[in-house]
């Protein structure tokens, strides 16, 4: 049984860096510090020699990692609340109500969805934050995110089309093949102008050294309800959430995230890792030998090792020695590598063509990133005269080639 805790020093493991902290200066480095000494409930007493540009740094900082309203929840009812800046308690306080109402308004939008899809016949399971905002966190609202995910069956995707754009939603332009990607989004703007984002999904994830180590049928086998969100919403089990969430940090090395229209790469996100540090410490003893198995049986070590220790480092998370010690793995294994996603794009972009079983499947990854859908690259540029389509894909090869030779 692993029942021996150990917390991970700042020291034990080298740090990061997100989309954010590349560039920046030290500044953003302290106000991160700050934040992450709130989460863990430390003493957070704001700094007498702070610089002139700390407090916007903080804000920035917070929105970044998705955290106002836990910050604000964490250091309200502590005495070092009254330390910080009148004007950032007043923002963090009002960015914690937002997020409360808004809350409200998606959680009746998504019970409507779950119910319409089951009237439909389909069978669907909640993924990563949502799920997660009410079986975690003290309230849903605290769990800042910006859209639902889905998890359905490859055979539902034209069912769940129908009923999505028969509740208003519309799907905006994206990329679409049968390797490139394996999810679609749709949109909706309600009378309250709230947005509604639902990223419906029929793998787990888009990389193909991953998309298929945890099947539909077996996450829906050990789901469980979330009677919060009506009698249709089921989400994964602690573990198996444990593992997506590992999963779900690393693939944002190389998948970009939006915050508002600006793309940002990095998995270190404070909410991402708040995720782990609670999923982590919610998973019971015996449930770690489990976990560990299952680790190893999907090739998941290397990734759950990095996932854990970094929300360790950053939030203090408490995990069993044991479980840490037979989470590494011996050279040569062969459990897929953290390495790729940390680093150059085009590497990475090697190691997902590798990933594929044969060189027929590797020429149809290669073709759907060259040449995407016609209907795709006109709206992308906004043209319409279909003779312009080999200046674009030329225009688009041109980009991607300087994309892949960058950081």
């Amino acid at each position: 049984m692993f029942t021996t805790a150990s917390r991970l020093s700042s020291a034990s493991k080298p740090r990061v860096k997100t989309g954010l902290e590349q560039g920046t200066d030290l500044a953003i480095s302290a106000a991160e510090t700050l934040l992450r000494s709130a989460l863990r409930g430390e003493p957070a007493q704001w700094p007498q020699e702070s610089d002139p540009t700390f407090e916007k740094d903080l804000l920035k900082a917070s929105a970044y990692h998705g955290v106002q309203a836990l910050i604000y929840h964490h250091l309200k009812p502590t005495p070092f609340w009254s330390t910080w800046p009148t004007v950032l308690r007043d923002r963090l306080e009002k960015a914690a109500h937002r997020q409360a109402a808004t809350e409200l308004i998606r959680r009746h939008e998504l019970v409507t969805v779950l119910g319409e899809l089951a009237n439909s016949g389909v069978r669907s399971l909640l993924l990563k934050g949502t799920p997660l905002a009410y079986a975690l966190y003290p309230s849903a609202a605290l769990r800042t995110r910006g859209d639902t995910d889905l998890l359905i069956k490859t055979a539902d995707l034209g069912a769940v089309c129908e009923v999505l754009e028969r509740l208003g939603y519309r799907r905006p332009n994206a990329v679409s093949g049968k390797l490139i990607s394996s999810q679609f989004c749709y949109q909706k703007q309600d009378r309250y102008d709230v947005g509604h984002d639902l990223d419906v999904h029929w793998r787990i994830s888009n990389f193909q050294s991953l998309g298929h180590v945890l099947t539909f049928d077996e996450l829906d086998s050990r789901s469980v309800p979330v009677p919060a969100l009506g009698p249709y919403a089921r989400r994964l089990g602690f573990l198996d959430a444990l593992l997506l969430a590992c999963i779900h940090r690393l693939t944002h090395y190389q998948a970009p995230y939006y915050i508002g229209p600006v793309a940002h790469y990095g998995g270190n996100r404070l909410i991402w890792l708040y995720d782990i540090h609670l999923l982590a410490s919610s998973l019971p003893p015996e449930d770690w030998e489990l976990f560990i198995r299952a680790a190893e049986e999907k090739r998941l070590r290397a990734i759950c090792l990095d996932g854990l220790s970094v929300a360790a480092q950053a939030l203090g998370t408490c995990l069993p020695k044991k479980a840490l010690q037979a989470l590494v793995v011996e050279p040569r294994s062969e459990d897929i590598s953290v390495a790729p996603f940390s680093g150059r794009h085009w590497r990475w972009q090697i190691s997902e063509l590798l990933a594929l079983p044969d060189w027929r499947q590797r020429m149809t990854l290669m073709r759907e990133h060259l040449f995407p859908p016609a209907s795709y690259m006109l709206q992308k540029y906004r043209k319409t005269d279909r003779r312009l389509l080999p200046f674009l894909y030329l225009r688009r090869a041109v980009n991607g080639f300087l994309k892949r030779l960058g950081p």
